[in-house]
């Protein structure tokens, strides 16, 4: 039996600049009252835009967002963007509380006349995802204030055809219905995996896509700080706190969120080898050679955003 749609008892409006009737889609956030600091960054940089948004004090968030979160399924994310959908009548940009606009969203408008229902960043649609971390170096004691990067991760499968998502920044139209319900029910079902892996399920597997005309944003409509060389229009400032492995949907449902059968392995395209340091100051590759050694491999021009010390 599907999960129903629930009113968003508790919550309150926190902050909203709706503009002018009918304008084409608006944003929509949620948080709770110790996010109240990063929803009023992500206030002023909407403001910043003229961009419409809605930003909501709600007393909590269902568990398939934070693992403090509460059982209520009324405050997990398909069921606050088809709310929203509700009350206002419009399309929907949903954006995490902890993120900042950068620079104006043309994107999204596009998406808007394009008569597009769904976008959202896609791993397994991305040939070249490879992300970078900090690494600790010193100088005489001194930190190195996140000068130096490594390769951390990447997903080495493509197959455009399904989802794997970064779910910080996610579009729907009304007729993206379906792919809310699914994602809705699939929570109700299992409530303790992460809510985008969830999101990658019902897309997978619970919906018919030709239905859904889905769009697959690049890195910079919803980048991480592990992406040092992609400039961002919405941004997560900060590293995002890893899922725990028992919230993973593989180890609770005992299979994978996509199907393995369809996708191509392939070596994510690096911006930098896998292998090397990167001095983000310096703007150089090094490789360390035993016995602790360092030598140059080469330099590079390429654009940096790196925030020391994030």
């Amino acid at each position: 039996m599907p999960a129903y749609f629930r009113p968003l008892t508790g919550s309150r409006i926190y902050a909203q600049s709706l503009g002018s009737e009918g304008a084409p889609y608006i944003v929509a956030s949620m948080f709770t009252e110790d996010m109240k600091g990063h929803a009023d960054r992500l206030k002023a940089s909407l403001e910043k835009f003229g961009l419409s948004f809605v930003l909501y004090l709600v007393p909590t968030v269902h568990r398939s967002i934070s693992t403090r979160g509460s059982d209520d399924i009324a405050f997990c994310k398909p069921n606050f963007i088809q709310q929203i959908q509700s009350n206002h009548h419009a399309r929907v940009l949903f954006v995490d509380a902890d993120m900042v606009f950068r620079e104006p969203p043309l994107k999204v408008l596009q998406a808007t006349q394009e008569r597009i229902d769904f976008a959202i960043y896609n791993w397994l649609a991305d040939v070249a995802n490879d992300a970078y971390t900090p690494v600790n170096v010193s100088f005489n004691g001194a930190p190195s204030n996140n000068r130096f990067y490594r390769f951390s991760h990447a997903i080495d499968m493509f197959d455009p055809t399904q989802l794997i998502s970064s779910g910080a920044v996610e579009y729907y139209t009304p007729d993206a219905w379906p792919l809310l319900q699914g994602w809705l029910s699939a929570t109700d079902k299992f409530p303790g995996v992460v809510d985008d892996q969830l999101l990658d399920y019902t897309y997978n597997f619970m919906i018919e896509k030709n239905l859904i005309r889905a769009s697959w944003w690049d890195k910079d409509y919803c980048r991480y700080p592990w992406w040092i060389h992609v400039q961002p229009v919405i941004d997560h400032p900060q590293f995002p706190a890893p899922a725990h492995p028992t919230r993973s949907f593989e180890l609770v449902i005992g299979h994978n969120r996509f199907k393995v059968e369809s996708v191509k392995r392939r070596r994510s395209l690096s911006a930098f080898p896998r292998d090397c340091l990167i001095d983000t100051s310096a703007k150089c590759l090094l490789r360390l050679d035993p016995p602790g050694r360092v030598h140059m491999v080469s330099r590079f021009t390429t654009d940096l955003w790196v925030e020391p010390g994030q």
